[in-house]
C-alpha cells in the first residue's frame, strides 16, 4: 500500500513546485522527533508534513546524526524529494516584475536580481556608443524572455550569441532596419524560438530536390546552459496559407543540435517541402523539441582526504564518490566519479558539457584559500557515470584540505513545445 507521503513526494517531483509558508526550526524539530513514533501512522505523518513544507526545510533537518535506522531512513528519503524538487524547478522560465521609470542599467541589475540571468552590455566591444536611456516599464510577472524583448525594443538593442561569458547574456546595438523583437518568437519556457531565415531552392534539373528552408534560432536563460537538443521530423507540422500542409523534406529521425559553451543560442534548419507558388506565407508551423538540461548546481565537499576511501554524497539525482587520494612528492592526486541517476545520453562522448564543470573543482586550504587544480583527466565513461582524476600541486600533505566538485544535481530531459505563425515566403 502507498503511504501518504510517497504520494505526496510524487506530486511535489511532478509538479517541481516550492512551498510558500516559511516553517520554523522548532516546526522542523518537531517533525523530525515524531518520525520516531511508535505509532506508523504518526511516523507517516510526520514524513509528510515535512516533505509538504518544501524544499526551504533543507536546511533545517539534521545532518550527520543517527537518530535511528528507520528515522534516519524517513529523513534520506525527504532530503532526496526536496532536493529533486530544487533540482527540476531551476529549468522553469523566470519572471520578472518593474514598473515606472528606470534607466536601462538599472534594468539589467534588476533582471539579475529577480532571474539569476546576467545580461552583459557588449556594445563598447564594437566601438558602438553606449547609452543609458530612461525605459517606462509595465511588466508584472512577466517571463524573462517576454520582459528582455520588451527591454531592448524599447532600448534599440539585440542580443549577441557570441559574448563569450559564461552564464551570460550579450547585447548590442540594433542594426539600421532591424525589426523590433517581441512578438517575433514562441516563448517556451526558459527558451525563445524565433524564425530568423527562409530560402527557396528549385533544383532546375531534378524537381524531387525542390525545398524550402527555414532557419530557426533557439536561446535559452543564461542562467543555465542545455546539454543537448534534439528536434524529432515528426513533431514539426506546417501549413501554407492556401491551406495545404507542408511536409518535411527528406528528412527521418531527429536532429541533434550541437550546444557549445558560451555561446547563448543554436540555429536549426527545417528542411520543408517547396510549396505551390500561390502559398504566400507559411501561416503555422509547429513542432516539439527535446532538451536535456542541467538542473540546480550544487557543491559537492569532503574532508578528511588523506584517509578518504570511496566517500559517498547524494543530492537529488547524482552521486558524487570521492574514491582516494594519492601523493608523489608535491603531487597530490584526487580521484572521483560522478554518477547520475538517468543520464538520458548526457555523458555521450561527443558532449563535451560535462567539463565545464569538472573544470571548476578545487580544494580548499585550512585557511580558506582556494587551490586550482593543475590538471584532470577521464579516468572512466560510462552511460551514467564518468570518473576523473584531480592534480594538485602543494607542500605538505593533504590534511586540512577539503576537495570540492561542483556538479548538477539533476539532468532533466523536458519537452519544449513551441508555435510559429504568419512566416513570409521569399
Amino acid at each position: 500500500m502507498l503511504t501518504r507521503s510517497f504520494i505526496v513526494a510524487m506530486m511535489l517531483v511532478g509538479q517541481a513546485e516550492v512551498a510558500e509558508p516559511e516553517a520554523s526550526k522548532a516546526q522542523v524539530r518537531r517533525l523530525v522527533r515524531q518520525l520516531g513514533h511508535e505509532q506508523l501512522t504518526k511516523r507517516d505523518e510526520a514524513e509528510a508534513a515535512l516533505i509538504e513544507l518544501g524544499p526551504e526545510i533543507l536546511e533545517k533537518l539534521p545532518r550527520g546524526k543517527k537518530l535511528g535506522s528507520e528515522v534516519d531512513l524517513r529523513l534520506g528519503r525527504i532530503r532526496d524529494v526536496l532536493e529533486r524538487v530544487v533540482a527540476k524547478a531551476a529549468t522553469r522560465a523566470t519572471r520578472v516584475t518593474l514598473k515606472g521609470e528606470r534607466k536601462l542599467s538599472e534594468v539589467f541589475a534588476a533582471f539579475e536580481s529577480q532571474t539569476g540571468n546576467r545580461i552583459v552590455d557588449f556594445r563598447g566591444n564594437f566601438n558602438q556608443e553606449k547609452t543609458d536611456p530612461v525605459l517606462e516599464l509595465d511588466l508584472a510577472k512577466a517571463t524573462f524572455w517576454e520582459a528582455l524583448d520588451q527591454v531592448l525594443d524599447q532600448a534599440k538593442l539585440v542580443t549577441y550569441a557570441y559574448g563569450g561569458q559564461e552564464n551570460a547574456l550579450a547585447v548590442v546595438n540594433r542594426e539600421e532596419g532591424q525589426l523590433p523583437s517581441y512578438g517575433r518568437a514562441d516563448y517556451a519556457g526558459i527558451f525563445r524560438v524565433e524564425a530568423t531565415q527562409i530560402r527557396a531552392n528549385r533544383d532546375l534539373r531534378n524537381p524531387e530536390n525542390d525545398m524550402l528552408q527555414l532557419a530557426l534560432e533557439i536561446t535559452w536563460e543564461p542562467r543555465i546552459t542545455p546539454i543537448a537538443l534534439q528536434q524529432s521530423w515528426e513533431s514539426v507540422k506546417a501549413w501554407s496559407d492556401a491551406g495545404d500542409v507542408l511536409e518535411i523534406s527528406g528528412r527521418q529521425g531527429t536532429l541533434d543540435a550541437t550546444v557549445q559553451n558560451m555561446i547563448s543560442s543554436v540555429e536549426m534548419v527545417v528542411p520543408l517541402v517547396l510549396p505551390d507558388r500561390e502559398a504566400r506565407s507559411i501561416a503555422s508551423l509547429k513542432g516539439k523539441l527535446t532538451a536535456l538540461v542541467p538542473g540546480q548546481v550544487s557543491n559537492f565537499t569532503f574532508a578528511k582526504l588523506s584517509k578518504a576511501r570511496n566517500v559517498e554524497q547524494r543530492k537529488a539525482g547524482v552521486v558524487v564518490v570521492l574514491q582516494q587520494t594519492r601523493r608523489n612528492a608535491e603531487l597530490h592526486e584526487v580521484r572521483m566519479l560522478v554518477r547520475f541517476d538517468k543520464a538520458s545520453g548526457a555523458l555521450a562522448s561527443h558532449r563535451a558539457w560535462i567539463y565545464a564543470y569538472t573544470n571548476k573543482g578545487h580544494l580548499i586550504g585550512p585557511d580558506g584559500q582556494t587551490i586550482r587544480h593543475a590538471g584532470f583527466e577521464t579516468t572512466r565513461q560510462d552511460v551514467n557515470e564518468i570518473g576523473f582524476s584531480y592534480k594538485f600541486v602543494l607542500d605538505g600533505d593533504l590534511d586540512g584540505y577539503k576537495f570540492v566538485y561542483v556538479s548538477p544535481t539533476a539532468i532533466v530531459r523536458m519537452p519544449v513545445e513551441y508555435k510559429l505563425t504568419d512566416i513570409d515566403l521569399p
